[in-house]
């Protein structure tokens, strides 16, 4: 096994780790994601590399991939041993789409697998974020622990595009689904309401 020493480029980046001991690649995460076209993108992974001389990496896009209609052009991506910049994976829809690569949830799900792991001993989250997170990602040793601090909730609604009676009726709708127990009754049938587990986040 050799060694690669690597540099972090962005703020949000996240180390490579294997997802387990058995695994035969790192899992990489995007950093940015650089919209070039409608149907193409480039997305960042927050880190160069200095890979030691006579050797190589390669980038593979994961299987997910193949549910969609974005491919990655020329996969596996070659990183050569003199090649300092910033890895990245390019993505092409065919013939256009929706691009399914994203940044912001892999990098919040990240923290909570680190505590599944035992890596670290607490994470700090929103409570219905870290519960949704949670449940997503199917871990079972986990538990809310306290809360930290309120935090109020607004609904915003625009004054240019709201005529003021239906701002009024969706208030009062709002108002009577919270009295009647309406809200709580839809809440209570999402997994992220449901406690698990029992290590503390």
């Amino acid at each position: 096994m050799i060694r690669v020493p690597i540099k972090q480029e962005r703020e949000n980046f996240i180390e490579p780790e294997k997802a387990t001991e058995g695994a035969s690649c790192y899992d990489v995460w995007v950093s940015k994601i650089e919209h070039k076209k409608n149907n193409y993108v480039i997305a960042y992974l927050g880190f160069s590399s200095e890979i030691p001389e006579g050797w190589a990496a390669e980038l593979k896009p994961r299987s997910g991939l193949t549910k969609t209609n974005w491919i990655m052009q020329n996969s596996p991506g070659e990183i050569d041993d003199d090649y300092r910049g910033e890895w990245q994976m390019r993505f092409k829809a065919l013939p256009t789409g929706i691009c399914p690569i994203t940044n912001q949830l892999m990098y919040d799900e990240f923290p909570f697998k680190k505590l599944s792991a035992g890596r670290v001993d607490a994470v700090y989250s929103n409570r219905l974020a870290g519960k949704a997170l949670i449940a997503k990602l199917g871990l079972t040793n986990i538990n809310y622990y306290q809360k930290h601090l309120d935090v109020k909730y607004y609904i915003g609604l625009s004054k240019v595009n709201t005529k003021p009676n239906l701002a009024a009726d969706y208030m009062n709708t709002i108002s009577y689904m919270l009295d009647e127990g309406i809200i709580d009754n839809i809440l209570s049938s999402y997994t992220v309401f449901r406690e698990t587990g029992s290590r503390e986040y």
